[in-house]
């Protein structure tokens, strides 16, 4: 475990390794990892990046056609002002890294966005529909579908998550201040 995320719990006065509680939360006070930093600094070109790749991703790879124009909707609706917004508060935390919690799930929502684009099935309303990028390999399209169900419902809860941890930062930054 990590030395700087611990509480100790002291009981009878005696506080050993083995009692201790993590709270997820807690701020680092040591140096930021490098990988806290890179998740902090891949936030400005994935304002670009992340609603383009969700915008037409899919057609880098040949699957095209009538949800390509659903995604470009919604990268411009949902993801574009998100990273917006995610952006603000992570340049309000006045720090040049993201809490662990905050690039885990940052992370975590970069790998659930490439997956959704990839299993992201067209509508079929025609004979030349294909499918996803997935079913165009060979995965099965029940275990494509779950994919990509699944990567649409962690992707909103890692979107609402880490919103929330970024404002938890910001709150706990300005109290240590």
């Amino acid at each position: 475990m990590q030395e700087d995320s611990l509480q100790t719990i002291k009981i009878n006065n005696t506080s050993t390794r083995d009692d201790t509680v993590r709270n997820p939360l807690e701020m680092s006070v040591s140096a930021p990892r490098l990988w806290q930093q890179i998740a902090f600094w891949s936030i400005f070109p994935a304002i670009i990046v992340a609603p383009a790749w969700f915008a037409i991703g899919r057609v880098f790879f040949g699957a095209g056609g009538w949800m390509t124009l659903l995604t470009i909707g919604g990268a411009v609706v949902v993801i574009l002002p998100y990273h917006i917004v995610m952006m603000t508060l992570a340049l309000l935390g006045r720090r040049k890294y993201l809490s662990p919690w905050a690039s885990r799930l940052l992370y975590g929502y970069y790998a659930l966005l490439a997956i959704t684009q990839l299993s992201l099935m067209d509508g079929g309303d025609t004979p030349e529909s294909i499918g996803s990028v997935l079913t165009l390999v060979g995965v099965p399209e029940v275990f494509n579908t779950i994919l990509n169900l699944g990567g649409l419902s962690l992707g909103l809860l890692a979107m609402s998550g880490l919103i929330v941890v970024l404002a938890i930062d910001i709150k706990r930054n300005r109290q240590a201040k």
